[in-house]
């Protein structure tokens, strides 16, 4: 029977010194680790923790130079891969099903691939083991507009999107802060864009990757193409693809319903 659902509660850990910050769900239940992608934050996935996972403990890391992490020298996807492994470690996190979202799909795909870390079952959304050719320089767009003027510019932009991100004003108050230059800017590291816009060729650590994997595909997307995804299926020893026909990269926000229903029906009853 589901229980209410415990409100978040922060966490804060150091690792290696790298200050991560993080949200924790729960205290028991099967363990859920979430990742977000590049210039996002563990808080914009709380909406779909807390409809798909009420039974579970749930973790969703701020990856570090993102949200309320510490800004670093390093920004290597190895960097993001270590600093996840010392996480799990550290947060006695076991078995968990991964909820790798772009950047943190390709996180995941540097941990898992490489380190013999126990995990039930893995989503990589809209990410693949190389960056599409008619993708731009980075996981997650980071070229995209990441500063405004004023609160009314930011609002303006963020309401004309074509997919929802809930209250506009709730998602610029977690997500943006004043900077120095009095502009209104994401809760990010810029360095991190000059360093993680070389791409990756990661087959060989998808194909060591042999617990259930769902590949969700936006068909729209500029990030994973369908020849990418189609190959990744067949290089790994027990993955899925759904499509989602009428989306771009941000499909978990252009048809959340869906989305949440393909999770649920993957991660099964032991975490839904």
């Amino acid at each position: 029977m589901s229980r209410p659902r415990p409100q978040c509660r922060p966490g804060y850990v150091s690792l290696n010194k790298v200050g991560l910050h993080y949200l924790e769900w729960g205290d028991s239940g099967p363990h859920v680790l979430v990742l977000h992608g590049a210039t996002s934050m563990a808080i914009n996935h709380a909406p779909f923790i807390e409809n798909l996972f009420p039974n579970c403990h749930v973790f969703a890391l701020d990856h570090r130079g993102h949200g309320h992490s510490s800004h670093t020298s390093s920004y290597s996807l190895e960097d993001f891969a270590k600093d996840t492994a010392l996480f799990i470690d550290k947060l006695n996190i076991k078995d968990p099903l991964v909820l790798g979202h772009s950047l943190g799909g390709a996180v995941s795909m540097k941990l898992f691939g490489n380190y013999d870390i126990p995990i039930k079952k893995l989503v990589l959304k809209d990410i693949g083991a190389e960056i599409s050719q008619s993708a731009p320089s980075g996981p997650d767009r980071p070229e995209r507009t990441t500063s405004w003027e004023s609160y009314d510019a930011a609002y303006d932009h963020f309401v004309r999107l074509p997919q929802s991100l809930g209250d506009v004003s709730e998602f610029i108050a977690n997500n943006l802060k004043w900077d120095r230059n009095g502009r209104l800017s994401v809760r990010w590291d810029p360095e991190f864009a000059k360093v993680i816009t070389g791409g990756w060729d990661m087959w060989d650590e998808v194909s060591r990757i042999d617990v259930p994997t769902l590949i969700p595909h936006g068909g729209k997307s500029n990030i994973l193409s369908a020849y990418v995804a189609n190959r990744m299926v067949e290089v790994m020893p027990n993955a899925k693809l759904v499509e989602f026909e009428n989306c771009g990269h941000l499909l978990e926000w252009e048809e959340p319903e869906r989305f949440m229903d393909v999770i649920r029906h993957f991660a099964g009853k032991e975490f839904c």
